[in-house]
């Protein structure tokens, strides 16, 4: 039957499901999990790697796990995954490390995990999810016929399923028209790495009338009169949900895919029903479940890199729960909990001079070397990194090799890679298994790199033909680009034949680049659609061709927010950004609004204990907001130094010990290195002068920051600041030697004085 073609609604096939009143209720709970991209040509991830993008690794563990581990605690009892022939051996593979085999020939391969059967069904020439599902619907030993769970490709949840079914049950035995409950999280959060939907529902029996990922909310039309056969005098639309990606669906649903071949997911089926006027028509309903972004027991949909990046955040700080870093997802693969939010594998080495910050988690055997900064990053199994590396809101997975002085931002980097002494990786880049850059290397922001060899292995290789901006040898393409590379002999090469995406062809596709259209404007890929490719990699010289404008405008900040901050709150992390937002907020207020320290304190109070945060990141935030305060003021040194008179308490309030007085000194180089104008740079010995003076941070707490490691992104600001800690540090030497003299002088009295009383005793 041709795709669009719909059978006559009393005609049968063979195998179809009884209808309600003849399910066997002792049938065991069953989920249908989507764990292969089906359309042809739309997997980078697969490109990139040889493995489907279920295994693509959150905080080091394959998305496929968690989904495993959240349907194995929601009672479900079998478990099928819809796997594309391409990718069984690589899910089988992965499955040996969680569960063990039962049944390891034709057609049916399955695995037990805990007590639970995992049937992995293949198919060769599906097209779509739609396509799986039909052909599972015919299969009697693996066709759902109860109430029966679907998880769509890349969610990441940990809803209780258990609850979910029961209430769907609930409301399938009053009404047997309620076919689907389809879960939503309430709230998008900050880093724009998911797309918010536009819904309509009723409020009183929360059935979904309306899904739109297009449409603002109010250019929404639909009848409020009369709605799916029912008088409605209220309806509620928002413009805040994210699909989970999560749905119960009643065994008709397998014959609405039967007879319906424009259905090519679940949410086709979903819109199809409601924007069609079928749901209307046939009675069918759909309930809308909501759960918050702010609570246990969310969720979210792995689209791309970045979503990725998110998913990861929200597992590092828990709104996964009960899924938690700490928790064995795969057996011997355990994390303990450290000190800053840092997880870490067994056997794992780090330098006691590199830093670990905020939401990192190191796999087995990774080894960390002198002077180094990792922060909000994935490091999987075996990863090296070398002396004076920065890595910041990037996943970095097994077996890579980091070399010295290397610097990644808000980059993936897939397994056995290796990036060469002083390379740098910029943001939102993806290099695909194997990549080994040169030294010197300098990757473009939004770069796609991939081995030639992967692409050759991609199955329906032809259609990616019209993505490719070259396919090269990038060895001989770079022997004209040698030729202008500087002294420093930085020309970059490869040692594997690499192509080049065109990330914007592929931005609809699972996990298609970096979501380019996101991450890098179309404008930035007019202009510098050539320095995207591996060939024409930028000389650090040419870095500086990119203005703040162009750099603005071209990386959507709301992706990655901050990304100078020396916590690393590049990628994400969603209460801290808020929480520096709210603190930035309530310090300005105060300031124009002349509150009074003491009820400031309590507002800055409330806010550490509502976001978990430390004293050193509201002393960090607050004195970040007077700083920003004060480049309203006509002359900036001259409005810091009235704001210090009257505001230097709050700061020291929260800044009472060495620690967070240095977390200050930092929010003064991030505030360095994210204003463009010169002129603050050569105020920096000012302001820590005028931290000195209004006794913020006292001499040793300059001095001992001065000697520990400062991140290479700020060292440019440090180094600002260097006239201020160097005279600070002479006029330390000049008091030692003083107080030495005075010392003598003591000694020289107190012998004269004896001299003096001997010479009387005599």
């Amino acid at each position: 039957m041709a795709k669009g073609e719909r059978r006559p609604s009393g005609s049968k096939a063979s195998g179809g499901p009884p209808s309600i009143g003849h399910q066997s209720e002792d049938e065991p709970l069953r989920a249908v999990v989507v764990v292969s991209q089906m359309t042809p040509g739309a997997d980078a991830y697969s490109t990139l790697t040889g493995q489907p993008a279920a295994l693509l690794p959150v905080a080091n563990v394959p998305i496929l796990f968690f989904q495993l581990e959240t349907l194995l605690r929601g009672g479900v009892q079998e478990c099928i995954l819809l796997v594309v022939r391409d990718d069984s051996t690589a899910v089988q593979s992965a499955l040996s490390n969680v569960a063990s085999a039962v049944q390891d020939e034709k057609p049916n391969r399955s695995f037990s995990m805990r007590g639970m059967t995992i049937t992995i069904f293949e198919g060769s020439d599906w097209h779509s999810e739609g396509d799986a599902l039909r052909e599972l619907e015919t299969r009697d030993d693996l066709r759902p016929r109860q109430d029966f769970v679907l998880v769509s490709l890349g969610a990441v949840f940990s809803l209780d399923l258990s609850t979910l079914l029961r209430e769907h049950r609930a409301r399938r035995a009053s009404d047997k028209n309620w076919l689907l409950t389809t879960a939503f999280r309430r709230g998008v959060r900050r880093d724009g790495a998911t797309r918010p939907l536009c819904i309509v529902f009723d409020p009183d029996d929360f059935q979904l009338l309306k899904y739109d990922d297009g449409e603002r909310a109010d250019s929404i039309k639909i009848e409020l009169a009369s709605t799916f056969g029912k008088s409605r005098e209220r309806l509620c639309a928002i413009a805040d949900a994210v699909d989970i990606g999560v749905d119960i669906c009643g065994p008709e649903i397998m014959v609405e895919f039967r007879e319906n071949f424009d259905f090519d997911e679940i949410r086709d089926y979903v819109r199809g029903k409601l924007d069609s006027g079928d749901g209307e028509v046939l009675g069918n309903r759909i309930y809308a479940h909501f759960t918050s972004a702010h609570a246990p027991g969310s969720g979210t949909v792995v689209t791309d890199f970045g979503s990725a990046l998110s998913a990861q955040n929200d597992f590092m700080q828990r709104w996964l729960y009960p899924l938690v870093p700490e928790l064995e997802l795969i057996p011997g693969q355990r994390c303990i909990r450290h000190r800053n939010s840092v997880y870490k594998e067994g056997s794992v080495k780090v330098d006691p001079s590199s830093r670990l910050v905020a939401d990192t988690v190191l796999g087995a055997d990774v080894e960390v070397r002198a002077h180094s900064y990792v922060s909000k990053s994935a490091l999987g199994k075996g990863v090296v990194v070398g002396c004076r590396v920065e890595i910041r809101s990037s996943i970095l997975m097994d077996g890579v090799t980091v070399e010295d002085d290397a610097w990644i931002e808000c980059a993936v980097v897939c397994k056995n890679c290796v990036i060469s002494k002083g390379c740098k990786i910029g943001k939102g880049s993806v290099l695909g298994s194997g990549i080994v850059l040169e030294p010197g290397a300098v990757i473009a922001p939004g770069s796609f790199l991939v081995r030639e060899d992967m692409l050759e292995k991609k199955r329906e290789v032809e259609d990616l033909g019209s993505t490719l901006l070259s396919d090269v040898d990038v060895n001989e393409s770079l022997s004209a680009d040698s030729q202008k590379a500087d002294s420093r002999g930085q020309e970059v090469t490869a040692r594997e034949k690499v192509c080049a995406l065109a990330p914007d062809d592929v931005r609809d596709s699972i996990l298609a680049c970096t979501q380019f259209a996101k991450w890098v404007s179309p404008e930035m890929v007019a202009k510098q659609s050539d320095r995207c490719l591996l060939r024409n990699i930028l000389e650090p010289e040419d870095l500086e061709e990119y203005s703040d404008e162009e750099v603005e405008s071209g990386v959507d900040l709301q992706s990655f927010p901050n990304l100078a901050d020396t916590e690393g709150n590049g990628v994400v992390m969603s209460s801290a950004n808020t929480f520096a937002s709210e603190i930035l907020d309530t310090v300005t207020r105060a300031i124009r609004e002349g509150h009074d320290i003491e009820n400031s304190v309590l507002e800055v109070n409330s806010l550490k204990l509502v976001y978990d945060r430390s004293f050193a990141d509201c002393a960090r935030e607050i004195f970040a907001a007077i700083l920003r305060e004060a480049r309203s003021g006509r002359s900036f040194l001259e409005e810091l130094n009235r704001l210090l008179q009257g505001w230097s308490a709050l700061v020291v309030r929260f800044a009472p010990r060495e620690t967070e007085q240095s977390e200050v000194l930092m929010a003064v180089l991030c505030f360095l290195s994210e204003s463009a104008n010169a002129a603050y740079l050569k105020a920096a010995p000012t302001i820590l002068k005028l931290l000195y003076d209004h006794e913020i941070v006292p001499e040793d707490a300059i001095l001992d920051w001065a000697d520990g490691n400062i991140p290479g992104a700020l060292r440019e600001a440090f180094k600002a600041c260097s006239p201020f800690v160097e005279w600070l540090a002479e006029a330390d030497e000049e008091d030692e030697e003083e107080e030495d003299e005075e010392e003598e002088d003591e000694d020289d009295d107190e012998n004269d004085h004896a001299n003096v009383r001997a010479l009387s005793a005599e």
